[in-house]
């Protein structure tokens, strides 16, 4: 075997396990909470929008994101999501957004196969 056969053998793998590793996978509902968090925290309305349903998206203003979104910065650094409790069987989920200086609930409910968010919710766990 030649060395350009070789090379071209070893490049054939290395694209093959690259193309692997950079197959997409549907968001777990942890994902998808942290995901959409994190962009409100960040006031990115686009990306927070990316996984709701057609009418929980034509109900979010640039406003009210950012308005929750100076509320979440009283608590610190956004530092993720635990999973509290999975209310409906890949339905509806309850998660606690954790930051440097406290905590808020998550709520969100998906859409039928869980892809869509269909309702989310944050909600403060202590006066700030």
């Amino acid at each position: 075997m030649s060395l350009l056969q070789k090379l071209v053998g070893t490049l054939g793998v290395a694209v093959a396990v690259a193309a692997c590793g950079c197959a997409r996978h549907d968001p777990t509902p942890l994902e998808l909470a942290d995901f959409t968090t994190r962009a409100v925290y960040d006031a990115d309305v686009p990306r927070a929008t990316t996984y709701f349903d057609a009418r929980l998206r034509s109900s979010v203003t640039p406003r009210s994101v950012t308005d929750v979104s100076k509320l979440m910065h009283r608590y610190g650094s956004y530092q993720g999501v635990a999973q509290q409790i999975e209310i409906s069987k890949n339905a509806r989920y309850d998660f606690e957004a954790l930051f440097s200086q406290g905590s808020m609930l998550v709520q969100m409910r998906l859409g039928e196969g869980g892809k869509t968010i269909t309702a989310f919710r944050l909600v403060p766990n202590e006066g700030r």
